[in-house]
């Protein structure tokens, strides 16, 4: 699952020299033994509906990475971690 989220981020990973945690932006919960269905999270508390393969997935990500406080988080963590 870690390797499928930074997948889908793949633009954070390059614009912050892979120096930025997706633990931060995003919160997972799967089954034991398995990706999917995969319950996606935020810290502030947001859900959305059981995801069930890789492209929802990505669907989710995209949305969360929408977000105007996804976005503030991001810009924060760019001021620390890129010099």
């Amino acid at each position: 699952m870690a390797e499928m989220l930074y997948d889908a981020a793949v633009g954070l990973a390059q614009i912050g020299r892979n120096k930025l945690y997706l633990h931060l932006l995003f919160q997972v919960t799967t089954p034991s033994g398995s990706p999917f269905e995969a319950v996606i999270g935020t810290p502030e508390g947001d859900s959305f509906s059981p995801v069930r393969n890789e492209a929802e997935l990505r669907v989710v990500v995209s949305k969360t990475l929408q977000r105007e406080t996804t976005k503030a988080t991001i810009a924060c963590l760019l001021r620390v971690a890129v010099p």
